[in-house]
């Protein structure tokens, strides 16, 4: 499984694909998220618990872990999520694993 163009270890498996997939965009295009993952990011564990199906519930410390590790720090307040996406900075996971600005045509 990759996050943008990281392959993710194997420690990561139990992630649905569906949330890597969703990271991934929002990270390079801005494209929103779901509830759940808002709330993750946005270091919301209330929310989160409360917004998770039978799997991402099962896996929250996974995904935590993931998102500690690899996406940029620009997430963990209220608001964040949003704030991401309109904002002009995007992200992508390079192969190393490591976060790097890309660089945003003007509109």
């Amino acid at each position: 499984m990759k996050l943008c163009k990281f392959e993710l270890p194997d420690e990561y498996s139990m992630v649905s694909h569906d949330i890597i997939a969703d990271l991934s965009r929002l990270l390079e295009h801005g494209v929103p998220v779901g509830g759940f993952l808002e709330s993750v990011l946005d270091n919301d564990l209330r929310m989160a618990v409360s917004r998770a199906d039978m799997r991402n519930a099962s896996t929250l410390k996974e995904i935590t872990r993931l998102i500690f590790n690899y996406v940029p720090g620009v997430f963990g307040y209220k608001g964040s999520v949003s704030d991401y996406i309109f904002n002009d900075a995007r992200y992508i996971i390079n192969e190393h694993g490591q976060a790097e600005r890309l660089q945003l045509v003007a509109r």
